[in-house]
Parts: C-alpha cells; sequence; structure tokens
C-alpha cells in the first residue's frame, strides 16, 4: 500500500530556468547580481566578467565533486571562498547578505510545473502523506519562499534540503530521513523526480519506487523506473492503478 510520495523540487514541481536558458545562465543571473551587491558595498573586484566566470566553475566543480563523492555544497562557501581568492574577505553577516543577492533574481523566476496544486490536492485528499527532497546549494528557507509565494507549502509534511543536511541524493541517508519524519516503510512510498540518477536511482536504492517525470529527460539508461509520466497530473493515476494491481 503507498502512503507517501516524496517530489524532487526544480524540475519536478517548480520550474527555475526561464525558457530557452540552461543551468550555466541561470548561475551567470545569479553571479551578476553578487557582484553588484560587492560593489555597492565598496569591494574592489577588478572584473565583472571574471568573477561571474569563476562563479560558475565553482559551482560547476563543487556540484560534481558532491554528487560523484560525498560532502556538502552551499552557495555561502563558494561565494566566500571566491571572494577570498580576489583578496576580498567577507564576515559572516556580508556573506549571508551576498547569499540573498545571489538568490534573489533566480527565485523570482520561480513557477509552478502545469497541475502542481491540483496534484498536491488530490494526494492528500487521498490521505497520502507528502515529503520533499530537493539537492540544493540554497539555504532551504529561500525555497521554503518559493512554496509560500505560490501556495503550495501547506500541502508538505516533510521538507529537506540538500544543503542545510549536508546529504545530496542519490545518498540514501537523505531518502532515509524522509522516510522515518513520514512514518513510512521503503516499500510504502513514491518518488517523484526529473533526475535518473539521482532521484530515481537513489530512491530505488532503499527500496521505494521511483517515478520519472519526463519533462527533462536524462541520458542514465541504466535506470529503470516504476513508472514515467509526462505530467504531474498523471500521478495520481498511476498511483491508483498501482494500488488496484493494474
Amino acid at each position: 500500500m503507498i502512503r507517501a510520495v516524496i517530489f524532487d523540487l526544480g524540475g519536478t514541481l517548480l520550474e527555475y530556468k526561464l525558457p530557452g536558458t540552461d543551468w550555466t545562465q541561470f548561475e551567470q543571473a545569479g553571479a551578476k547580481a553578487a557582484f553588484a551587491h560587492l560593489v555597492r558595498q565598496g569591494h574592489k573586484v577588478p572584473s565583472r566578467e571574471a568573477f561571474v566566470d569563476s562563479i560558475v566553475e565553482q559551482v560547476q566543480s563543487r556540484w560534481q565533486q558532491v554528487t560523484e563523492r560525498s560532502g556538502n555544497l552551499c552557495l555561502a562557501d563558494v561565494l566566500r571562498d571566491v571572494c577570498a581568492g580576489y583578496g576580498v574577505l567577507l564576515p559572516p553577516a556580508e556573506v549571508e547578505a551576498m547569499v540573498h543577492s545571489y538568490v534573489t533574481p533566480l527565485s523570482a523566476q520561480a513557477r509552478p510545473l502545469p497541475r502542481a496544486k491540483e496534484t498536491l490536492q488530490t494526494l492528500r485528499v487521498h490521505g497520502l502523506k507528502i515529503g520533499l527532497i530537493s539537492n540544493t546549494m540554497w539555504p532551504g528557507r529561500y525555497h521554503l519562499a518559493d512554496l509560500v509565494r505560490h501556495r503550495l507549502v501547506e500541502y508538505f509534511h516533510h521538507t529537506l534540503f540538500s544543503a542545510d543536511v549536508g546529504l545530496w541524493k542519490p545518498h540514501p541517508e537523505i531518502f532515509r530521513r524522509s522516510l522515518a519524519a513520514l512514518g513510512v516503510a521503503p516499500e510504502e512510498a513514491v518518488f517523484v523526480g526529473d533526475f535518473l540518477p539521482h532521484d530515481i536511482a537513489g530512491a530505488q536504492g532503499v527500496g521505494m519506487k521511483g517515478v520519472h517525470i519526463t519533462i527533462g529527460e536524462s541520458s542514465a539508461d541504466s535506470v529503470k523506473p516504476d513508472g514515467r509520466i509526462g505530467a504531474l497530473a498523471e500521478l495520481p493515476v498511476l498511483i491508483a492503478q498501482w494500488e488496484e494491481g493494474l
């Protein structure tokens, strides 16, 4: 019996990138906002282009490291370390202000995928517990604010953000923490995500069912999801079919 559904966030419930942009352009927009903050505070960094390139390079490098091995990725660490490389040593309060500057224009782009609210509402009406696990370098409070703004947060029983807990999908512990918080066994839960290696393989690795939402395709052909949906509105129907043994 399925008792809980746990979702990924970006690309599954909310879309953060604007149409026609890639992740490099997305991060560049945040880095430019962070650079503008430095300038407003009177700090001297000789080249905006070099600063932005350094930020994007560090984000990509550290993202790869943490997903292939272990550890954590926090935006505050990236910004602090890149600034230090330019001789700008920032106290924690200034780093947090830079994080805010970086995240603000990107968060403003966030928009729900079609039928996100209706899907969550349907699942709750059917008595399912709802969780969320997101791989992110942002402090989780910013993503929670996005969910509040789009009136989705009320449907969740529990949320986990990798930067806050120091665990990244597909690490099994982050799935186990979510399951424990929801009070369900792995075989009673479904994970829904758009990235096969992290979302689906990670969930299946602890005994959950994995549903791939195919809005964003992945090349990990070796990962076979338990189900595929092309839109969120298809999810309650798929779960009902499983429960009926179809």
